[in-house]
């Protein structure tokens, strides 16, 4: 809720610039469709560790720049399954568990309420992102039990209680 609105404004123009980045590359190069999601993902992780650096001099800042850095990763591995099938659909799911318990991990680590939410909430929605159209119930179900259960471990140690409700209503809601 703090925090400079203009860094959030730029984080939202960067992400919007690597886009149509993307787009212009596309046209004006011949790049393969793999390496330019793998540039994206590489410069998520320096976003990640440009934040990770700046945490004590700059924390709203810092994590501004981690959470757009999650976004674009996060976006990247479903731009990868949907729009050219690069991933499987097991895979992308794996890979966006990988980055909410990456996010998740650093949020605790900074004491971070927010990119915890976030972290969680694109937990939640990654079996829906990821879905096949298969009905395995009992899968899913598991999943959100282990994305609960990772929700009651922080929840022992940081009294994070936005966090709670949204284990609760992602659960409820999507059951």
């Amino acid at each position: 809720i703090g925090g400079n609105p203009l860094v959030r404004v730029g984080i939202v123009l960067l992400f919007l610039g690597v886009g149509f980045l993307l787009r212009y590359v596309a046209q004006s190069f011949v790049f393969p469709v793999g390496l330019r999601y793998v540039a994206v993902a590489l410069c998520a992780c320096g976003g990640f560790a440009f934040g990770w650096r700046k945490r004590h001099t700059r924390p709203d800042f810092a994590l501004l720049i981690q959470g757009g850095a999650f976004a674009l990763l996060y976006l990247t591995i479903f731009a990868a399954l949907r729009l050219h099938p690069l991933l499987s659909n097991g895979l992308a799911l794996v890979l966006m568990i990988a980055v909410v318990a990456f996010a998740a991990c650093l949020a605790v680590l900074q004491n971070a309420q927010v990119l915890a939410w976030v972290a969680f909430a694109g937990g939640f929605a990654a079996p829906i992102l990821c879905s096949t159209g298969s009905n395995n119930y009992s899968a899913l179900f598991v999943y959100y039990l282990i994305l609960n259960s990772a929700i009651l471990g922080i929840a022992w140690f940081k009294a994070w209680r936005p966090l709670n409700l949204l284990g609760f209503f992602a659960t409820f809601l999507l059951a």
